[in-house]
């Protein structure tokens, strides 16, 4: 039983190697594959702000990882897993490192764990994780409902945010549950008004 886990793990590396690589390519090439995205559908539930700082949000959903650049509002970075379903048969947590540069990948059914350099690109198995991990905010049930309303019509909001004073950085999604949907929205919760609206995949 050690010997296929340990079999799975090394295939796991070797996959996710290449997908950052390829992933590091596109992006040196201006180019990052979302033609799928048009037929994808946004699955069991709606992607989640895993991390965020000043310039990037940080996506998990049934398109793998995004990175999404606030400021030029474009896409910048994607890792998609759907290909490999020998992989996606094992439940994945993502989670960042405070300063962004690290991404730790948990899998819980065989109790492994990875680290993964953003700069290096390099990918190693580590025996725990020992470090201060980014925790992005829950909104809360009451906020949901009030973007969900404001918006006319019925809408899917995200369960994590990033939060300012007086307003809060959500996604949202028609209700068809089309990935193509997808809205990063800034909400102002005192004025109850749309500050900003941004399509993920215009």
């Amino acid at each position: 039983m050690r010997y296929k886990y340990t079999a799975i793990v090394s295939v796991f590396i070797l996959i996710i190697s290449v997908l950052f690589i390829s992933c590091s390519a596109g992006k040196e090439n201006g180019t990052i594959d979302l033609s799928d995205i048009d037929s994808m559908n946004i699955g069991a539930e709606m992607p989640e702000i895993i991390f965020y700082d000043e310039e990037e949000i940080i996506l998990s959903g049934s398109f793998g990882i995004l990175g999404f650049n606030i400021t030029e509002e474009k896409v910048t970075r994607r890792i998609n897993f759907d290909a490999f379903p020998e992989i996606m048969d094992y439940r994945h947590f993502y989670s960042f490192s405070d300063d962004g540069k690290r991404m730790f990948i948990t899998l819980p059914e065989t109790e492994e764990y990875f680290e993964y350099n953003l700069k290096t690109g390099k990918l190693k198995s580590v025996d725990k994780i020992e470090e201060t991990l980014f925790s992005p905010s829950l909104l809360s049930m009451e906020h949901s409902i009030q973007i969900a309303e404001n918006a006319g019509s019925k809408s899917l909001i995200g369960n994590t945010c990033l939060m300012k004073d007086s307003s809060v950085t959500v996604l949202r999604a028609e209700s068809n549950w089309q990935m193509k949907t997808l809205q990063i929205v800034e909400y102002d919760l005192k004025n109850n008004k749309e500050i900003k609206v941004i399509d993920v995949f215009k």
